[in-house]
């Protein structure tokens, strides 16, 4: 699963053995992904987790920028800081291990920010590619804008993927 980052070779994409899969396989994969960013080896029972922060992660950071009004060319070092904490704090409330939720946190802050800054597009045209109806990060954004937490929000992209993978 990668995020929209792909768009600048910054992607945060998540893969697991599958099944049906052979160790070959995985390499395979994990090369093909290596190229359009950072892959992250993992369990197929965490994929679910990790799609609500390196998936649906960027949209709490794009929404963020756009309620503060942000510049994304002088963002100061506080909101970078901030975002990666509650996107760590997020991951960890989805049941994702300190390291691989430190991790995945201080990747998904800087490849949006990055995101950001090459495609020259708002924070809320970003936002609204990554949001599809009824997915993952729609579900995030309803709690984020009824002044819930970025846990919250995680919890809930986490059981809309639950959801839509049955």
């Amino acid at each position: 699963m990668p995020n929209i980052a792909v768009k600048i070779k910054e992607a945060e994409t998540s893969i697991c053995l599958g099944s049906q899969a052979k160790e070959s396989d995985l390499f395979l994969v994990k090369k093909m992904f290596d190229s359009l960013g950072k892959t992250w080896e993992t369990n197929e029972e965490m994929i679910d987790a990790i799609t609500a922060i390196s998936g649906s992660g960027p949209a709490y950071i794009l929404y963020d920028m756009e309620i503060n009004n942000l510049d994304p060319a002088t963002i100061p070092m506080q909101f970078e800081r901030a975002w990666t904490a509650s996107l760590k704090e997020a991951a960890m409330a989805v049941g994702i291990e300190w390291k691989m939720a430190f991790d995945l946190a201080t990747s998904t802050t800087a490849s949006t920010i990055s995101l950001v800054r090459k495609t020259n597009l708002l924070p809320i045209e970003l936002r609204k590619m990554i949001t599809s109806a009824g997915g993952t990060t729609e579900a995030a954004l309803k709690i984020i804008m009824n002044a819930g937490s970025w846990s919250q929000a995680a919890i809930a992209a986490k059981q809309r993927a639950q959801e839509l993978s049955k």
